[in-house]
Protein backbone atom coordinates (compact mmCIF):
# COMPACT_ATOMS: atom_id res chain seq x y z
CA UNK A 1 0.00 0.00 0.00
CA UNK A 2 1.41 3.37 -1.00
CA UNK A 3 1.06 6.05 1.70
CA UNK A 4 -1.23 8.92 0.83
CA UNK A 5 0.79 12.10 0.20
CA UNK A 6 -0.59 15.43 1.31
CA UNK A 7 0.47 18.34 -0.85
CA UNK A 8 -1.37 20.89 1.27
CA UNK A 9 0.68 22.56 3.96
CA UNK A 10 -1.08 24.06 6.96
CA UNK A 11 0.48 27.05 8.70
CA UNK A 12 -0.41 27.52 12.34
CA UNK A 13 -0.73 31.07 13.63
CA UNK A 14 0.36 31.75 17.22
CA UNK A 15 1.34 28.13 17.83
CA UNK A 16 2.41 27.53 21.42
CA UNK A 17 5.42 25.41 22.31
CA UNK A 18 6.82 24.50 25.68
CA UNK A 19 10.41 23.73 26.54
CA UNK A 20 11.46 21.20 29.13
CA UNK A 21 13.42 22.36 32.16
CA UNK A 22 14.58 18.80 32.87
CA UNK A 23 18.28 18.15 33.46
CA UNK A 24 17.95 14.37 33.38
CA UNK A 25 15.75 11.64 32.02
CA UNK A 26 14.16 11.56 28.58
CA UNK A 27 13.22 15.25 28.34
CA UNK A 28 16.67 16.30 29.53
CA UNK A 29 18.46 14.35 26.80
CA UNK A 30 19.97 15.97 23.69
CA UNK A 31 19.04 12.79 21.79
CA UNK A 32 15.32 13.47 22.28
CA UNK A 33 13.76 14.99 19.17
CA UNK A 34 10.55 16.30 20.72
CA UNK A 35 7.18 15.48 22.18
CA UNK A 36 3.92 15.39 20.26
CA UNK A 37 1.67 17.05 22.80
CA UNK A 38 -2.03 17.42 23.45
CA UNK A 39 -2.43 20.38 21.09
CA UNK A 40 -1.34 18.19 18.16
CA UNK A 41 -3.49 15.24 19.24
CA UNK A 42 -6.48 17.56 19.50
CA UNK A 43 -6.06 18.75 15.88
CA UNK A 44 -5.13 15.54 14.04
CA UNK A 45 -5.64 11.83 13.88
CA UNK A 46 -2.02 10.69 14.01
CA UNK A 47 -0.83 7.50 12.31
CA UNK A 48 2.77 6.34 12.71
CA UNK A 49 4.13 4.28 9.83
CA UNK A 50 7.33 3.05 11.47
CA UNK A 51 8.28 0.78 8.55
CA UNK A 52 8.31 3.76 6.17
CA UNK A 53 9.55 6.21 8.81
CA UNK A 54 6.54 8.46 8.31
CA UNK A 55 4.03 10.34 10.40
CA UNK A 56 0.59 10.88 8.86
CA UNK A 57 -1.65 13.68 10.12
CA UNK A 58 -5.34 13.67 9.23
CA UNK A 59 -7.11 16.92 10.21
CA UNK A 60 -9.88 16.89 12.82
CA UNK A 61 -12.58 19.50 13.35
CA UNK A 62 -10.38 21.17 16.01
CA UNK A 63 -7.74 22.05 13.39
CA UNK A 64 -8.74 25.74 13.23
CA UNK A 65 -9.21 26.24 16.99
CA UNK A 66 -6.78 28.52 18.81
CA UNK A 67 -3.84 27.00 20.66
CA UNK A 68 -4.23 26.82 24.41
CA UNK A 69 -1.48 28.83 26.05
CA UNK A 70 -0.43 29.40 29.65
CA UNK A 71 -2.15 32.54 30.96
CA UNK A 72 -0.58 32.85 34.43
CA UNK A 73 3.16 33.28 33.89
CA UNK A 74 4.53 30.64 36.21
CA UNK A 75 6.12 27.23 35.87
CA UNK A 76 5.74 24.76 38.76
CA UNK A 77 6.68 21.20 37.73
CA UNK A 78 6.18 18.21 39.96
CA UNK A 79 9.34 17.54 41.97
CA UNK A 80 9.41 14.92 44.71
CA UNK A 81 5.61 14.95 44.93
CA UNK A 82 5.34 18.76 45.20
CA UNK A 83 4.56 21.48 42.60
CA UNK A 84 7.29 24.05 43.25
CA UNK A 85 7.61 27.31 41.30
CA UNK A 86 10.82 27.31 39.22
CA UNK A 87 10.03 30.32 37.00
CA UNK A 88 7.89 33.47 37.16
CA UNK A 89 7.55 35.60 34.02
CA UNK A 90 8.21 39.28 34.80
CA UNK A 91 5.07 41.41 34.41
CA UNK A 92 2.81 38.34 34.31
CA UNK A 93 -0.27 37.73 36.48
CA UNK A 94 1.84 35.47 38.73
CA UNK A 95 4.51 38.17 39.20
CA UNK A 96 1.87 40.82 39.88
CA UNK A 97 0.25 38.54 42.51
CA UNK A 98 3.57 38.08 44.32
CA UNK A 99 4.34 34.48 43.34
CA UNK A 100 8.05 33.81 44.00
CA UNK A 101 10.62 31.21 42.99
CA UNK A 102 10.56 28.32 45.45
CA UNK A 103 6.88 28.75 46.40
CA UNK A 104 4.99 25.46 46.61
CA UNK A 105 1.48 25.46 45.13
CA UNK A 106 -0.64 23.87 47.87
CA UNK A 107 -4.19 24.53 46.63
CA UNK A 108 -6.15 25.76 43.60
CA UNK A 109 -9.34 27.73 44.18
CA UNK A 110 -9.60 26.41 47.74
CA UNK A 111 -9.06 22.75 46.82
CA UNK A 112 -5.86 20.97 47.90
CA UNK A 113 -3.52 20.29 44.99
CA UNK A 114 -1.82 17.22 46.50
CA UNK A 115 0.94 17.28 43.88
CA UNK A 116 -1.47 17.03 40.91
CA UNK A 117 0.74 18.71 38.25
CA UNK A 118 -1.77 17.96 35.47
CA UNK A 119 -4.54 19.80 37.29
CA UNK A 120 -2.20 22.73 37.92
CA UNK A 121 -1.13 22.88 34.24
CA UNK A 122 -4.77 22.93 33.09
CA UNK A 123 -5.61 25.67 35.60
CA UNK A 124 -2.69 27.83 34.45
CA UNK A 125 -4.10 27.60 30.92
CA UNK A 126 -7.47 28.93 32.11
CA UNK A 127 -9.66 31.34 30.21
CA UNK A 128 -8.21 34.84 29.81
CA UNK A 129 -10.23 37.21 32.00
CA UNK A 130 -10.89 34.59 34.68
CA UNK A 131 -9.14 34.42 38.04
CA UNK A 132 -7.22 31.66 39.74
CA UNK A 133 -6.69 31.55 43.50
CA UNK A 134 -3.56 29.82 44.72
CA UNK A 135 -2.53 28.91 48.24
CA UNK A 136 1.23 29.02 48.32
CA UNK A 137 3.69 27.76 50.87
CA UNK A 138 7.21 29.03 51.41
CA UNK A 139 9.76 28.06 54.02
CA UNK A 140 10.55 31.73 54.66
CA UNK A 141 7.06 33.03 55.49
CA UNK A 142 4.60 30.14 55.69
CA UNK A 143 1.37 29.97 53.69
CA UNK A 144 -0.31 32.82 51.81
CA UNK A 145 -2.96 33.37 49.15
CA UNK A 146 -2.37 34.79 45.66
CA UNK A 147 -5.09 35.68 43.15
CA UNK A 148 -4.06 35.72 39.49
CA UNK A 149 -6.09 37.53 36.82
CA UNK A 150 -5.40 35.29 33.83
CA UNK A 151 -4.61 36.92 30.46
CA UNK A 152 -2.97 36.01 27.17
CA UNK A 153 0.80 36.17 27.42
CA UNK A 154 1.69 34.95 23.92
Amino acid sequence: MTPKRFSRVRRFERAVGELSLAHGGLFGSDAWMGNLGAELWRRFVVTLDTAAGMLHLEPRAALAQPFMAPCAGLVAPLRQGRCVVVDVVPGSPAAEAGVRLGDEVLALDGEALAGDAGRLRRALRGTPGSTLRLRLGAASDGEREATLGLRELV
